[in-house]
């Protein structure tokens, strides 16, 4: 490494730094000169430079962890207001606005949707392996999918090796799976534990 390449490292580390920062304080009432002042940047450089390496500003970096952290509230069942709060809005009005903005729902209609979705999972659990990484294991039993466009078209279930053009035909399972990719088109085998 040259010698000439160290000040550049130092800048880059400093905004790493500051990133850092947002995502530990996200929660607190920082703004851009609070955090500019951790990376030992002027305000505005810092946000020109900040942009630069993340694609946006600080403050668009910091609602986006807001919201990133209040979705992971909801979904473990903390009401709206106390997601608000917690994640560092001071308007739960604004933070409603805002969340519909980015998420493209209501916050109570987003938590909703993910506890039905917690629901279902807890249900039916084979419907929700992705095709892709359940195609990863093998067995004692197997689901053959095929994915077609994304949406899975037929389900088989073997005792054997699902390689073989014997596997044997079972249809007292009926278990869809979730598609990996709208462009494929194969064979998708389950492993059951």
């Amino acid at each position: 490494m040259s010698i000439n390449n160290l000040p550049k490292l130092d800048l880059y580390r400093r905004i790493v730094q500051a990133k850092l920062f947002i995502d530990s304080n996200y929660a607190e009432r920082i703004d851009a000169g609070e955090i500019a002042d951790e990376a030992c940047y002027s305000k505005f450089h810092f946000i020109r430079t900040f942009k630069s390496i993340y694609g946006r500003t600080p403050h668009q970096y910091l609602t986006h962890v807001r919201i990133e952290r209040a979705k992971e509230l909801l979904e473990q069942g903390v009401s709206v207001t106390e997601a608000c709060f917690a994640v560092g809005f001071d308007s739960l009005g604004s933070f409603t606005s805002l969340f519909k903005r980015r998420a493209g729902v209501t916050p109570s209609e987003y938590q909703r949707r993910q506890l039905e979705r917690k629901a279902k999972i807890k249900k039916e659990p084979l419907r929700f392996i992705p095709g892709c990484f359940a195609a990863l294991f093998v067995g004692q039993c197997y689901f053959v999918v095929t994915v077609l466009g994304g949406q899975s078209i037929a389900l088989k279930t073997g005792t054997t090796n699902p390689h073989d053009n014997d596997t044997k035909q079972d249809s007292n399972h009926p278990v869809t799976a979730s598609p990996c990719h709208p462009s494929l088109k194969r064979r998708v085998f389950f492993c059951l534990p």
